[in-house]
């Protein structure tokens, strides 16, 4: 019999790794798929294997899911993303690949993918921002659009696996407590929020409503920061 397995995009840091070690607390196998695996080296846990990947690039995936034939995927969580903020007018094209790249190339090739690994009644989770995908945010164009992109995406396979036992989750949250606030990789300054999400508990919040609802059945997920 094939082992369990859960997948994570984005992983290396922010809700990303707050996910993957609350997984690990719990005795689950995790693979994790980011272009940066600094923090995930640190992690010395067994049931962890990282793969250093672009998830926008569908030869490096192919090469993954050939590693991972002996695993069925019980959940795939995708988190990788790329945010960079600056006025409309100033969208370039290598910006625009950037963003889109990881928030939404990443995530529709990972369902393509990996979909053959999934098993009976496993889990796709959308991490996604409900900010950016109903409100709209000034100085975020791309990120608004990659985020609706997203939805719309999730939207129509949540339908699809109604007929195979699929269950497809969003999960929409305010603004997190991550390293985000502090990176340089910013086309304009921006200004962080006061009473951010803990990564931590963001985790433990999807963690209980993906796995521990008993015969409840849960919808998407929204998680708002105080103001």
């Amino acid at each position: 019999m094939n082992k369990e397995l859960l997948l994570v995009t984005g992983g290396n840091q922010g809700e990303g790794l707050a996910l993957v070690n609350l997984l690990l607390k719990n005795k689950h196998n995790v693979c994790v798929l980011d272009k940066e695996v600094g923090n995930l080296q640190n992690i010395k846990d067994k049931k962890l294997m990282f793969f250093n990947v672009d998830v926008s690039d569908e030869e490096s995936l192919k090469n993954v899911a050939n590693h991972l034939k002996d695993f069925k995927i019980k959940a795939m969580f995708l988190n990788a993303s790329d945010a960079i903020f600056c006025s409309a007018e100033n969208n370039d094209p290598k910006t625009i690949n950037t963003v889109l790249s990881g928030n939404v190339y990443g995530a529709i090739l990972c369902c393509s993918v990996f979909f053959g690994l999934m098993a009976e009644n496993s889990k796709i989770v959308f991490l996604n921002s409900r900010s950016a995908s109903k409100k709209g945010i000034a100085n975020q164009s791309l990120f608004c659009a990659a985020k609706w992109a997203i939805e719309g995406f999730s939207q129509s396979i949540k339908k699809a696996c109604e007929t195979n036992n699929i269950s497809v989750y969003n999960v929409y949250c305010g603004s997190m407590d991550t390293e985000f606030w502090t990176t340089k990789a910013k086309n304009m300054p921006v200004v962080k929020p006061e009473n951010l999400i803990d990564v931590n508990d963001l985790a433990k919040i999807i963690y209980n409503n993906i796995f521990n609802h008993m015969n409840a059945v849960v919808g998407d997920i929204v998680v708002e920061r105080r103001k």
